[in-house]
């Protein structure tokens, strides 16, 4: 992982570039964020990137270090893809938990950022006046993820078929895709790149998927991945906390 005193350069080096932060008014916040996974799949690498947003207003709610009550959370996102080939397919790095799963969550990145962050920006008066999100704004480097923030994988057998979705944890990989098989990587880092826009390209039936991929009933313990699994797993569209 890069030193924070690597990712948190000088502020001053940062008056050159454009604005990563949009404001509407005082209260609020957004900025693009690239989220990077690479796994290794039978001493192979593979690696797949998606940009994604996360918009933060005044009068909700901002999980985590003391900061509820100050801000809301707005995310549009999308899952990253990694083409691990012919044979093996896609393989996606979900932006939202599945069912009883924890793992990454685009709508709560600004507590990644935050581990990074000097402790007088994490209070709640940072929070609420702003500069705990101006902070982020100034933030470069690329962060890696901690493992047990990792985000979910999901394969389908049938690319054209939801209710064949499996469900890989990450460190599963190695028993679903046979030896020297694992995640080598997961990352943020803010960017002026634009919102990645192509899930529906490549998983057209998402739109018009309601609710959980396949109909459940019975104990949750026994529930099929696909019950397990919800369109805002591979995209969300402005879903707040």
């Amino acid at each position: 992982m890069m030193s924070r005193r690597r990712a948190l350069q000088s502020l001053g080096a940062l008056s050159a570039l454009s604005p990563l932060m949009s404001c509407s008014s005082s209260n609020e916040y957004q900025i693009n964020y690239r989220l990077r996974m690479a796994v290794v799949i039978s001493g192979i690498r593979h690696e797949g990137a998606t940009v994604e947003n996360i918009k933060w207003g005044s009068g909700g709610f901002l999980s985590g270090f003391d900061g509820i009550g100050a801000y809301s959370a707005d995310a549009f996102a999308e899952a990253v893809v990694m083409d691990l080939g012919r044979e093996k397919g896609l393989l996606f790095g979900l932006i939202f938990p599945p069912q009883n799963v924890s793992c990454f969550d685009a709508r709560r990145v600004s507590e990644i950022f935050a581990l990074e962050m000097p402790d007088d920006v994490r209070t709640t008066d940072a929070i609420r006046s702003g500069a705990f999100f101006r902070h982020i704004q100034q933030m470069t480097g690329e962060y890696a993820l901690r493992k047990d923030n990792w985000p979910v994988l999901v394969r389908f057998r049938d690319m054209r078929d939801p209710t064949s979705a499996q469900i890989i944890a990450p460190d599963q990989l190695e028993a679903v895709y046979g030896p020297d098989s694992h995640v080598d990587n997961a990352s943020v880092e803010i960017t002026h790149d634009s919102i990645t826009s192509r899930i529906d390209r490549i998983l057209p039936w998402l739109s018009q998927t309601k609710g959980a991929f396949s109909v459940y009933a019975g104990p949750s313990g026994a529930a099929p991945d696909a019950a397990k699994l919800t369109g805002r797993c591979f995209r969300l569209k402005g879903e707040a906390i």
